[in-house]
C-alpha cells in the first residue's frame, strides 16, 4: 500500500450577506452543498411554523407532545432504546451533528455519504444504524490501511455487545490465517479492498447474505490506487438492481472527512445517494491553536521544531514528515538530542508496534508520515507538528484532524513549521498556513 494520500474536501458557511459559499471551489454548488442548503431551508420553515404555532397554542403549540424527555440523542434519532441505553452507559451520552444528521436515513435502509470533519464520529455514525436490531447484519467495512482497519473493528466489537451480537462475529481481515474459515459466516467484516477481492475469489467470503457496503475514506478510496478496487466489489455486491439473494435491498455507506468533488463516487455508484454533511465539514477545528513558523533554511527548521517539542513537553507529540526518508531522517536528528522518537510509516519496521506504544503513552514522539493521517484515532494526543508543508489542503485538514477529537479535552496545538520560501507549496495550504501567521 503506498504512503500516497490524495484526498479531498467541501465545505459550506454563510457570508456576511447572507449567500453561501464553497472553502474551494467557486462555481456550481456540489451535491452535498445542495442538501445541507435544503436542511437549513426545511429547518427555518420548521422555525417559523414553530414560533408561529407557539404564538397561536401556547409554549410549545403541541410540537413536544410525542417527545420522550428521558429518551438518549441516539434514541431520538431512531436507534432502538436498548442500543441507545448501552452506548450512553459506556459514555456515549450525546450524539455528535453527524451522528444526529445520518442516522435517520440510514435507518430507513438509504444509501448514504456521510461527509464530517475528522474526529466528529463518523465510525459510530455507519455502525450503530446498521447493527441496530438485526441479529446479522452481513456488513462489509473497506479500509485503506491496516491501522485504521483495527481501531474500526474495536468500534464495531462495542457496537456488536451493545447490540448482544457476540463480538466473536466480527472479523477484521488483517488477524490471523486461523480466522479465514470463519468469515463465511462473519456478521461484520472490516477489511482493505484488495484483501476483500481475494476472500470473494477464493470463496471465503459470499455475497449473497450482504446487506451494507460501507466505504470508510471514501474520498481517497474512490479517487486513488483503491478506485479500481472498490469500484469491482461495488459491481459485484450491487449486481444488476441492489437485491441479495433474499430479495433484500444492499445499503451503501460513503464516509470521508474531506471531498472536494463528487464525481469520483457518483461515476462509481450505479444508485440513488443522499448527501448529508457537517455545517464545520472541510474546516479546521475551532478549539484548535495553530501556529505556523515560517523559517529559512534546515537547520532553523530543525531548531524551531526543537522549541515546539520543548514548548510543548507536558503533552506526547505527533510529527507529520512528508515522505519516509524524510521521517528516519528526523528520527535520527532528534535522537542526537536525546529526544526519543520513532518512525511510523510504510516502509518502518514493527510499525504496529510504534503506533501501540505511542497511543498508550510509552513513546512520547512519533514521526510519521501521512499513512498516520486519515482516520486513526489518537487518544489523549494535544500536539501535533507538521515538519513542512503538507501536499494539499486535504491533508492539511487530516493531519490537524489527530487531535481535537469528539469527547477529547483541550487544549489542542498545531505546529507548522515551514519554509514557504524554499518549498513547493499548494495554494490552498499557503493560504491557510498564511492566515495563522
Amino acid at each position: 500500500m503506498g504512503e500516497e494520500d490524495d484526498d479531498t474536501d467541501g465545505a459550506t458557511a454563510t457570508t456576511g450577506g447572507g449567500g453561501r459559499r464553497s472553502a474551494y471551489r467557486r462555481g456550481d454548488a456540489r451535491p452535498w452543498e445542495l442538501a445541507r442548503w435544503r436542511r437549513e431551508d426545511e429547518k427555518n420553515a420548521a422555525r417559523i411554523d414553530s414560533t408561529h404555532r407557539r404564538s397561536s397554542y401556547g409554549d410549545d403549540g403541541g410540537l413536544n407532545d410525542a417527545l420522550d424527555a428521558s429518551a438518549t440523542g441516539f434514541a431520538r434519532v431512531g436507534i432502538p432504546a436498548h442500543l441507545a441505553d448501552a452506548a450512553r452507559s459506556a459514555g456515549l451520552r450525546r450524539t455528535t451533528e453527524i451522528q444526529r444528521l445520518a442516522t435517520p436515513p440510514l435507518m430507513e435502509g438509504k444509501n448514504v455519504a456521510i461527509l464530517a470533519e475528522t474526529g466528529s464520529g463518523k465510525t459510530f455514525a455507519y455502525l450503530l444504524p446498521t447493527m441496530a436490531g438485526r441479529c446479522c447484519p452481513a456488513c462489509v467495512v473497506l479500509v485503506p490501511s491496516v491501522e485504521l482497519g483495527r481501531q474500526v473493528t474495536h468500534a464495531a466489537e462495542l457496537a456488536a455487545f451493545w447490540c448482544t451480537m457476540s463480538d466473536e462475529a466480527i472479523k477484521s481481515g488483517y488477524y490471523t490465517p486461523n480466522a479465514i474459515p470463519e468469515f463465511r459466516n462473519a456478521d461484520v467484516l472490516v477489511c482493505t479492498p484488495a484483501r476483500l477481492l481475494k476472500l470473494i475469489k477464493d470463496e471465503w467470503v459470499l455475497l449473497g447474505r450482504l446487506r451494507h457496503v460501507v466505504v470508510d475514506e471514501a474520498d481517497e478510496m474512490l479517487s486513488s490506487g483503491f478506485a479500481s478496487d472498490v469500484g469491482e466489489i461495488i459491481k459485484l455486491s450491487y449486481g444488476e438492481n441492489g437485491i441479495n439473494r433474499f430479495d433484500t435491498k444492499v445499503q451503501y455507506i460513503f464516509a470521508a472527512a474531506t471531498m472536494r468533488e463528487a464525481q469520483p463516487l457518483l461515476e462509481t455508484f450505479p444508485g440513488e445517494v443522499e448527501w448529508v454533511s457537517t455545517a464545520r465539514f472541510g474546516r479546521v477545528h475551532p478549539q484548535l491553536d495553530v501556529r505556523v513558523d515560517d523559517v529559512r533554511g534546515d537547520d532553523a527548521k530543525f531548531e524551531s521544531l526543537c522549541d515546539a517539542l520543548n514548548r510543548h513537553k507536558a503533552y506526547k507529540t505527533l510529527i507529520f514528515a512528508n515522505s519516509p526518508e524524510d521521517a528516519d531522517e528526523l528520527v535520527g536528528k532528534l535522537d542526537a538530542r536525546d529526544v526519543v522518537a520513532l518512525a511510523f510509516h510504510g516502509r518502518a519496521k514493527e510499525r504496529g508496534v510504534v503506533l501501540d506504544d505511542f497511543i498508550a503513552g510509552d513513546l512520547k514522539v512519533c514521526v510519521c508520515t501521512d499513512l498516520a493521517a486519515r482516520g486513526i484515532d489518537f487518544p489523549d494526543l494535544h500536539h501535533v507538528a507538521q515538519y513542512g508543508a503538507a501536499p494539499s489542503m486535504e491533508m492539511f485538514l487530516h493531519r490537524c484532524g489527530r487531535t481535537a477529537r469528539t469527547g477529547q479535552r483541550g487544549p489542542f496545538h498545531v505546529t507548522c513549521v515551514v519554509d514557504l520560501d524554499a518549498e513547493t507549496v499548494d495554494e490552498d495550504v499557503r493560504s491557510e498556513l498564511e492566515s495563522h501567521r
